[in-house]
């Protein structure tokens, strides 16, 4: 979809690397040749060893849209940890419309930010007063950059919510965090990142399915590499089913690790809701996001009841059974004060 907008708003583009030397240049490429040119790249990187800062000190020194972040707080050890310091940066030194997520190893399609700015264009002007996440699909390539899937949403078996999405957010993230595009409002309630977030990607869409907009443009707008480096990979969703791939106990090991983590996720949301004067939430979402964080303190049978009568529920109908079983299984934890 050809698009013609003026480039009025500057977007701030925050890249964590972390040696990332083998495809850093590509990735900034097609960041220099995007058909949106009123961008300002703020990178961190994590501490590399290998030849990733003279790669970026290369292209800083010819484009003074592209900076590199020196602080002192040391390798952060994680790529939510690295995104949550480049949010706080952001939220202190930049007073821009709309930013940006970008990782390291992908190729951004030439007119990936004109797009995406061109949706949020386009919501009234009380909306970007709101909270917003805009979120596309990505087309899933090898490292040589040849076709996995035309579609990572369909390729993961996820999909977007238009209705209600944060009683589908709270246990299932459908939003990949180098394919958004969020407003100020949103980077002011994000940053810091909570310690209890899994991932700086499904912290700020449940900040914004709670007290904003999060939208979707069905259109891929980035390739996004898969090789043996990747921190968060997309192994198919059938592949990850089948029982004699060395995958499948990890898929169950770690969805019962995101399960829990998702219960301390959501406390964590409602506790930032509740010391947040200015937070518009309303009765139900709260409900939710209580109801859910404490799962564990229910009974195995009442869990489920719960999560039908609020209406929470994944993607699909395996994810499903896998959701459902694990709250079957888990052990239930007395209650605590709160």
């Amino acid at each position: 979809m050809a698009v013609n907008i003026k480039h009025t708003q500057r977007v701030v583009i925050l890249m964590a690397t972390y040696n990332g030397e083998k495809y850093l240049t590509e990735q900034i490429n097609s960041l220099i040749s995007q058909s949106y040119d009123n961008w300002l790249l703020v990178i961190r990187d994590d501490g590399s060893v290998d030849n990733t800062l003279n790669i970026i000190n290369d292209f800083v020194n010819q484009d003074p849209r592209i900076s590199l972040l020196t602080d002192s707080l040391g390798n952060s050890g994680s790529p939510l940890a690295n995104f949550s310091h480049l949010l706080l940066h952001a939220k202190q030194n930049f007073t821009d419309q709309y930013y940006m997520f970008c990782d390291q190893d992908d190729v951004w399609f030439e007119n990936k930010i004109e797009r995406m700015v061109f949706t949020a264009e386009k919501e009234p002007q009380k909306e970007l007063q709101s909270p917003l996440l805009i979120h596309c699909d990505l087309v899933v390539v090898d490292e040589n950059l040849n076709l996995i899937s035309s579609s990572f949403m369909q390729y993961q078996q996820i999909k977007h919510h238009n209705k209600k999405p944060l009683k589908h957010l709270i246990t299932q993230n459908f939003v990949t965090g180098c394919a958004t595009l969020f407003n100020r409002k949103l980077l002011e309630l994000a940053a810091p990142v909570n310690s209890f977030a899994v991932m700086h990607d499904w912290w700020l869409a449940l900040l914004a399915s709670s007290s904003g907009k999060v939208l979707f443009i069905k259109q891929p707008l980035i390739k996004y590499r898969q090789h043996s480096s990747n921190q968060v990979g997309a192994l198919g969703f059938w592949h990850q089913l089948n029982p004699f791939s060395s995958q499948f106990k990890n898929l169950l090991l770690n969805a019962k690790l995101n399960l829990i983590n998702s219960f301390e996720q959501s406390k964590a949301l409602l506790n930032s809701i509740n010391q947040q004067k200015n937070y518009k939430i309303t009765s139900d979402q709260k409900l939710l996001l209580h109801s859910y964080s404490t799962l564990k303190q229910q009974n195995r049978f009442n869990r489920l009841i719960i999560c039908y009568r609020l209406g929470i529920f994944k993607s699909t109908i395996i994810y499903n059974i896998l959701f459902f079983s694990l709250l079957l299984v888990l052990k239930k934890e007395p209650h605590k004060n709160e």
